[in-house]
């Protein structure tokens, strides 16, 4: 592993050459700018990924009360309707005659 009490985690956690090469530090004037020009390189990147998980959990809240939202209207709409499906059956206006009048599901069948 390589650093002591480093857990590797994920992939993002595994030190490449190039990595292990900067941690040790720089011996020379040149290598230190390498080394310097590498670092703010890699702060961009973070900065700009940071930026990106930001901008996604903002968009990840909004569609989340969104979805609580509509949870909140079913259910709603699950609480003023009859639990019995029978009972809605019964409340069907009906035409003159005393006759259930026909849905458009039914089709009348003769023997």
């Amino acid at each position: 592993m390589g650093d002591a009490g480093m857990r590797v985690k994920s992939l993002r956690d595994i030190r490449t050459l190039r990595g292990q090469v900067h941690g040790i530090g720089a011996k020379t004037r040149a290598q230190a700018v390498a080394e310097l020009a590498y670092l703010e390189h890699e702060k961009a990147r973070l900065e700009r990924e940071s930026k990106i998980w930001i901008a996604n959990q903002t968009q990840m809240e909004s569609r989340l009360q969104s979805v609580r939202r509509r949870i909140g209207q079913v259910q709603a709409m699950l609480d003023e309707t009859p639990a019995d499906p029978g009972a809605a059956r019964n409340r069907r206006p009906k035409t003159g005659g005393g006759q259930p009048r026909a849905s458009c599901c039914e089709v009348p069948l003769e023997y």
